[in-house]
């Protein structure tokens, strides 16, 4: 097996079958990366320091994303199969950081519009999507060429949560437009003004009350 990516949580093994397995990282690789993060770290640092707290969060994501599972088209996340509670397999797939730069701006946009459609798909099912890190948890299926979760450790079961998220208009500090390429500046401020038109409060509620109808019908 050919190692092909590293996130925080885990490390990206090529199959060979147009699968990948995901292994967790260690607990020391973890703190390292938070000890790199200096003062962005904040509250992370405590987590991965004290590993009882980095492995409850842990545990508490892949519980999240289980449900997630039961209530959404598993292609959406590359059909994932855990080998064991921690790892699973998945769909290989290009990850959208790696079209940036290969892509012209609306081929591009066409692809982000995808990832709100995805993010809003979460809302309709009782979860959402807290980091916004679209560059680096999703990618283009290998097998579908649709925009599918490559990564889905950072949902939420939490309306307000995500209210305060969106409030925050948290994308605009994460590491997705926080390093998007400065060459291409306008096309990051499209982005932005799309996600500050399709992500609001409003369209939280209704999304989110449309779900809470269909549960009671």
């Amino acid at each position: 097996m050919k190692k092909i990516g590293e996130g925080f949580y885990y490390n990206v093994y090529d199959l060979g079958n147009g699968r990948v397995v995901k292994r967790r990282t260690s607990w020391i690789s973890r703190v390292r990366k938070v000890i790199a993060w200096r003062k962005r770290a904040g509250r992370k640092l405590f987590e991965a320091i004290n590993p009882l707290s980095d492995k409850k969060r842990f545990y508490q994501s892949i519980q999240v994303s289980k449900e997630v599972l039961e209530l959404l088209n598993p292609k959406l996340l590359g059909n994932p199969s855990f080998v064991n509670f921690l790892e699973y397999e998945q769909d290989k797939a290009i990850i959208v950081k790696d079209l940036v730069h290969n892509q012209n701006d609306e081929e591009f946009i066409r692809r982000i519009k995808e990832y709100v459609l995805l993010a809003k798909k979460l809302w309709s099912i009782g979860f959402g999507d807290t980091v916004f890190n679209f560059t680096i948890n999703n990618g283009v299926s290998e097998k579908t060429g649709q925009l599918i979760w490559v990564d889905f450790n950072d949902f939420t079961k939490s309306k307000e949560t995500m209210a305060y998220c969106i409030k925050a208009k948290k994308w605009e500090t994460q590491a997705s437009l926080r390093y998007f390429p400065k060459e291409r500046s306008a096309l990051k401020d499209r982005i932005i003004k799309l996600f500050e038109k399709e992500f609001t409060i409003p369209e939280l509620q209704r999304i989110w009350k449309e779900r809470n109808k269909e549960k009671h019908i």
